[in-house]
């Protein structure tokens, strides 16, 4: 045996890894081994010699003839003597090809330590900086699964910062850098347990300069930047009409914010600059603007000579811009002949004016008239009572890129004594907003409420922008933006904020947006509802994206808030309930109906939107249910928990569907601990915060418990008021179907404490009008384990509702960008991993190749591990609620269990099956006997006590 060890050799323990090279193999040499002879293998072929190493003092080598993306297995043999003969070989090469034949199953025999994926290092490309952050990109690595990205920290150590699937993922941008610090990144790539060797790169992370203002005085132009924090200096670019850039200036420090360019040609040619912020070999993104006065066209509607269009015209005649490069448009609307004739008289001989009249009358009519006139590069209009200030359309024309299609300026209110005020909702959008390129118009969606204070290229109003809708009186304005703003292809500038410049607009009792005292029921309220329901219609559109989405839905909301205003401002009864009764029979589901609702009502729900948790996410829901069931819209205002400590927020769910469902929201702050104590006083500093208010319903939701302690102090001081209680769960009793323990042992006053979770349920129970069960076994479990319930006053009050289901085109509201693979069976599961949650079934599915399975979850380690090593599973993060419906939609099935139960009657029903059937599609229902769940009938589900090999084999995808 031991001349056969000598012949043959000893196998060695390896160390395998991805270099830069190649494969690393690594050993521990031995001072009587003669040579190590290095073998080779695909997952599926026979070993084959690939080195031969001699010396005794040898312990690594490195395999560059690997191929990324293959898998090999390794062996090396050391051996004690130099003879390599015929025979040795022969016999090893025998020995192995049955070992490894061709075609057998060697991936069993493979061990951690001799199998390896080769995967050639990502190269760093490009690293540097931008406005959204530091950016790398790299070479692709050849069939890798995906790539890490790392970050060196302080400690000397390096994070990873990110985890990108897909070979194809080669770019990453690090939005979290911070301008002035020096960072080090490193790249691997990565295919089940292998990873690749790294290559290390930094960069001083400049966040990019933003150009002020260009101003000119005489032949200088100016230029002012803000200044980048962590720069040594500036370079300063010039570009004159459609040349190329020069550097003009090389500015040291990091405060040189300002340059002054002599400008030796035309003044009026259009210059665009840029500014790099620099420290050492590290630069900051090029910002641009242009210093640039081109021809403009002034649109003014009128209609009826008033006391202010003379000092409108004027104020467009004395601006300090080029005169020749004004055009103003005089767009008379309306059958009042003789003040058309009188404009055009009067300004017959003045070139810069143009007078056109068409018949029909209205400032969308007007407005729409003009674009056949329009032929200058740049329109903006103004309302004939307005103004602009003096340097208005020299701050406009400065940020008129070549890309930028608007330009949002600043408005100043004047009253009727002239007083001025800069507080406007459209100067503090803009100040909030701040100056330059906005990349995302809904951040100044209140700005779109107007077209006036604003200059657009002139080609986006003719060939782009659809006309004005004449049938609108009033309102006409955010109608077009609706209808429009989704059309902008160029980019979205707004002023700088404290230029001093303005569009003037005259508050006056004439003014067109305030209707005379014959037409205000009508401008409020059956105007009002006719275009929030026109507005609605845009929100199922697929082919719109959600930020348009979000525009329109902020639209709708502002016009209900206009209508609701009006609302309370009217003083006959009569008129008000006439207004009521149609806005509560309108079928516009967007409209907040609650606002108007006769009936008044409190929901106490600790947890409640935009908090994601899946009892605010019911809450939500139950309100118009219970509103359906009493049969008449209550105006509910809702008392809830701060819960920013402990959740995330939804605001896409808040905005489109939770705020529609009440009137008033009061969101208390301080401690929202799970126990006792905590809950009690939270049950109680609701009740004292609404305690005074007399309403004909209050609403409480429990697990959280406190809401049912401020409903039953509620009761108490009003016993009149009608009280509808709701258990997500039993309290009493745990999901482990024990007692409920008391988080301390409290003691004195807090002693009551000590059975807090038997007596709020049997109190509840006890004292509200009615009990909403979200399942049968529910109540009969609580009967069963709390003997201090009684059945026969329970049952008459008692209504068993599942979870609200929404109508399905909800799902069509976000419409998710994530790409699926059509040929394969995509199988989701949305939520949290509870521990009393069975999840291992579900990753059974990983089994059939032709199945990807997408979960959407808080990311863990175990999930990073398992989606290194299997290629069909992805892992995402939790999203928003309405984009869950979008998703689930997509799937071919979605995935569901039952809770773990250690009892003969289940008594928990998963809310997450509401989510799924409002996306109606396919649900896999993992159930468990006598389960709430295995009980329900519907031809979506498809129920199952176990996941079988079987069942993961056969799943087709969903034609």
């Amino acid at each position: 045996m031991n001349s056969e060890i000598e012949i043959l050799g000893q196998s060695v323990i390896l160390e395998l890894s991805n270099g830069a090279e190649g494969v690393v193999l690594k050993w521990k040499p031995s001072p009587d081994v003669k040579k190590y002879v290095i073998y080779r293998r695909e997952v599926t072929s026979n070993l084959e010699r690939i080195a031969v190493l001699r010396g005794s003092d040898i312990c690594s080598y490195i395999d560059s003839s690997a191929e990324s993306g293959l898998k090999y297995v390794y062996e090396v043999k050391a051996y004690k003597n130099m003879m390599v003969g015929f025979w040795e070989e022969c016999f090893y090469s025998l020995k192995n090809l049955v070992k490894y034949k061709p075609g057998a199953d060697c991936v069993a025999e493979e061990s951690k330590e001799n199998a390896i994926i080769r995967l050639s290092a990502p190269v760093i490309e490009e690293l540097y900086n931008t406005s959204e952050g530091v950016v790398l990109k790299w070479k692709q690595t050849p069939k890798t699964n995906g790539y890490n990205v790392y970050r060196k920290m302080p400690n000397g150590r390096y994070q990873t910062i990110e985890v990108l699937k897909g070979a194809w993922r080669t770019a990453y941008t690090d939005e979290t850098a911070v301008s002035g610090k020096k960072y080090i990144y490193k790249i691997k790539a990565f295919k089940g347990a292998s990873v690749s060797a790294e290559q290390e790169k930094s960069i001083i992370c400049l966040s990019t300069p933003v150009i002020i203002s260009i101003k000119s005085r005489g032949d200088i132009l100016g230029l002012e930047w803000e200044k980048t924090p962590g720069a040594n200096g500036y370079n300063v670019y010039r570009k004159k009409g459609t040349g190329k850039y020069e550097r003009i200036a090389v500015l040291r420090g990091e405060e040189s914010t300002l340059y002054e360019d002599v400008v030796q040609d035309n003044i009026s040619e259009r210059y665009t600059y840029q500014v790099k912020a620099f420290r050492g070999d590290s630069v900051s993104e090029t910002p641009e603007k242009q210093f640039f006065e081109p021809s403009v066209t002034i649109v003014i509607p009128t209609y009826r000579q008033n006391n202010y269009i003379d000092e409108c015209i004027e104020s467009v005649l004395n601006q300090d811009y080029p005169k020749e490069k004004i055009e103003i448009i005089l767009s008379v609307n309306g059958d009042d002949l003789a003040y058309a004739e009188s404009l055009k008289k009067k300004y017959k001989n003045n070139t810069e004016i143009r007078v056109i009249h068409t018949r029909k009358k209205g400032a969308g009519r007007a407005r729409n008239f003009a674009r056949k006139y329009l032929h200058t590069e740049y329109v903006a209009y103004l309302d004939d009572d307005d103004r602009f200030s003096k340097g208005f359309l020299k701050e406009l024309t400065s940020y008129a890129y070549e890309d930028v299609s608007i330009v949002c300026g600043c408005m100043t209110d004047v009253d009727i004594n002239g007083k001025e005020e800069a507080d406007t909702y459209i100067n503090r959008t803009i100040m909030e907003a701040g100056f330059g390129i906005q990349e995302n118009y809904l951040s100044i969606g209140a700005l779109f409420s107007t077209v006036c204070c604003k200059l657009y290229k002139t080609d986006f109003i003719k060939n782009v922008a659809g006309d004005f809708d004449e049938s609108l009186n009033h309102t006409e304005d955010v109608a077009f933006w609706v209808d429009n703003i989704y059309k902008v292809t160029g980019k979205i500038a707004t002023c700088y904020g404290n230029s001093g410049e303005a569009y003037l607009r005259r508050l006056t009792e004439e003014s067109r947006s305030r209707p005379d005292e014959e037409r205000r029921y009508e401008f409020n309220i059956t105007d009002r509802i006719m275009l929030i329901k026109r507005f609605s219609s845009a929100l199922y559109e697929k082919n719109r994206d959600i930020q348009y989405k979000e525009f329109v839905i902020s639209k709708i909301h502002a016009m209900t808030k206009g209508m609701k205003n009006f609302f309370d401002s009217i003083d006959d009864q009569r008129e008000k309930e006439r207004a009521r009764t149609q806005i509560l029979a309108s079928d516009c589901r967007f409209l907040n109906k609650s606002l108007f609702g006769k009936k008044k009502g409190i929901a106490f729900c600790h947890n409640f939107a935009p908090y994601v948790d899946a009892s605010a996410y019911v809450a939500s829901k139950r309100l118009g249910q219970i509103s359906a069931w009493i049969g008449d819209i209550i105006n509910w205002t809702v008392v809830n928990a701060d819960m920013s400590k402990q959740s995330r927020q939804d605001s896409k769910w808040d905005r489109f569907f939770a705020r529609i469902q009440y009137s008033e929201k009061i969101t208390l702050e301080g401690p929202t601990y799970f126990n006792e104590e905590v809950q009690y006083k939270w049950g109680h500093r609701a009740y004292e915060s609404i305690q005074e208010r007399d309403v004909d319903y209050i609403y409480s939701r429990s697990m959280w418990i406190g809401s049912h302690v401020a409903a039953l102090l509620y009761k108490k001081k009003h016993p009149e008021t009608y009280w509808i209680a709701e258990f997500s769960d039993p309290i009493y009793m745990g999901v482990d179907n024990q007692v409920r323990p008391a988080s301390r042992q409290y003691e004195g006053e807090l002693a009551f404490l000590n059975t807090f979770w038997k007596d709020i349920e049997t109190l509840v129970c006890d004292r509200a009008d009615a009990i909403i069960f979200t399942n049968q076994n529910q109540r009969t479990y609580m009967l069963e384990k709390n003997e201090d319930l009684c059945a026969d006053s329970l049952l008459p009050k008692s209504l068993v509702w599942n979870h609200p289901v929404i109508p399905s085109d909800y799902a069509d509201i976000i419409t998710s960008d994530m790409v699926l693979n059509p040929e394969k069976v995509n199988v989701a599961y949305f939520g949290t991993f509870y521990k009393n949650r069975n999840y291992d079934e579900l990753l059974l599915f990983l089994n059939n190749s032709d199945i990807d399975l997408h979960i959407f979850t808080k990311k863990n380690e175990l999930l990073d591990k398992l989606m290194l090593q299997h290629e069909n599973l992805y892992v995402h993060d939790m999203v928003s609620h309405l984009e869950v419906l979008n998703l689930a939609n997509r799937m071919d099935y979605c995935y569901l269990n039952d809770v773990q139960f250690e009892g003969n009657l289940n008594p928990y029903l998963p809310s997450k099956l509401a989510d799924y059937l409002s996306a109606d599609t396919k649900v896999i229902a993992l159930v468990n006997q006598n389960s709430p769940l295995s009980q329900l009938e519907d031809n979506h589900l498809i129920k199952i006590e176990k996941i079988t090999h079987k069942f993961v084999k056969n799943l087709k995808k969903i034609q």
